[in-house]
């Protein structure tokens, strides 16, 4: 995995975490949360320094500020076992919408760590241009 956040581009570290570099490639720091973690994907704030990666193998998200090096493990219950989160989100604040390959919504809530099932008449009403780009999106795949 290797992806541009800011200035810096975030590196997956072999199972360990990820690498930080800046834009000459030198080491900013790493970040291991934990042992064997596994990314799929990385979701990223567009204005400002903070990531989301996505460890389905290890059931967790884990929300990682990229200018301190804090990290968050975000458990993910039972219910999730079966989703996988597609490319498509929002992050808006402390609020992350994601979407799966099924056409189902998500809503993270970074403070508390709860991610809840959103239903999309919800989505549609408080969410309209991402509905909008998430349908279109849709429409495409079929």
């Amino acid at each position: 995995m290797l992806d541009i956040v800011s200035n810096n581009i975030v590196v997956n570290n072999n199972y360990t975490g990820i690498q930080i570099l800046d834009s000459r490639l030198n080491l900013v720091r790493c970040i291991e949360p934990f042992d064997d973690i596994a990314i799929y994907s990385l979701y990223k704030h567009h204005s400002n320094k903070e990531i989301i990666l996505y460890c389905p193998e290890n059931e967790c998200l884990v929300h990682v500020n990229l200018d301190s090096g804090d990290f968050r493990k975000i458990e993910l219950d039972n219910q999730f076992s079966e989703v996988v989160f597609s490319s498509i989100y929002l992050w808006k604040n402390e609020e992350v919408m994601f979407t799966d390959y099924r056409g189902h919504f998500y809503r993270l809530c970074i403070e508390s760590g709860a991610i809840r099932t959103v239903d999309l008449n919800s989505i549609k009403t408080c969410y309209t241009s991402f509905y909008r780009f998430w349908d279109n999106w849709q429409s495409i795949l079929l």
